[in-house]
């Protein structure tokens, strides 16, 4: 029995290491990677890395597996071409079609916006980092936060360009508030690209049933 108790200490040990390693060889990439705009800082993807494959006391075969799961979709995003930060901005002022050959002066504006754009997210990040609260208060945290962006957009009558992060803000304020016109269109876009075809079908079936229901709580 001691013997059994061993082995099993020495594979999961193996497993651990397994993991670290994996996570250790991503990280190294992504150091040589010249293009890493989706992250802001090595020390960032490093912590979000631990977060990943950090497993609880007395971890399960499902933990490691979802672990494994975790560290591929970060590593999935790490290495992405899509800069959604990026795209936010472009989308939310109207510079979606600004190219590399853009005159200076759109180049400019896109800079500087992306630096301040940046400088804020880090600062909101740094909050939630030293805060005392835990990830369900961090969450409530920023639904408030987008409540505030969001009640301010609707009270602004003229949103020309739809985005991603605007739809969002939207999206999180009371049912009486008016949006724009461009919102419903905009937030069933990324509703399609983000979540997946299997969760979009579920999403209408549950819509259906609270619009003849009238209840969500069921």
């Amino acid at each position: 029995m001691e013997q059994t108790s061993k082995a099993e200490k020495q594979a999961r040990y193996r497993k651990k290491d397994k993991l670290r390693r994996q996570a250790d060889q991503i990280f190294r990439l992504w150091q040589l990677e010249p293009k890493k705009d989706n992250f802001k800082s090595e020390r960032e993807i490093y912590q979000l890395i631990e977060s990943v494959i950090n497993l609880p006391h007395g971890w399960t075969d499902d933990d490691y597996l979802n672990a494994e799961k975790k560290l591929d979709n970060l590593n999935s995003e790490m290495f992405s071409q899509d800069n959604q930060i990026l795209n936010d901005i472009k989308s939310s002022k109207g510079l979606w079609m600004l190219s590399e050959d853009a005159n200076d002066m759109g180049k400019i504006m896109l800079e500087n916006a992306l630096e301040r754009t940046n400088a804020l997210a880090s600062h909101i990040i740094s909050a939630l980092k030293i805060s005392d609260c835990d990830e369900n208060e961090q969450a409530a945290a920023l639904m408030e936060a987008m409540r505030f962006v969001g009640r301010t957009l609707s009270n602004n009558r003229h949103v020309p360009y739809p985005s991603d992060a605007k739809a969002m803000c939207l999206f999180t304020i009371n049912p009486i508030y008016d949006r724009p016109k461009w919102f419903t269109r905009s937030f069933s876009f990324m509703l399609h690209k983000q979540i997946q075809p299997e969760s979009l079908r579920e999403i209408v079936q549950y819509l259906k049933k609270y619009e003849k229901d009238g209840d969500g709580n069921n």
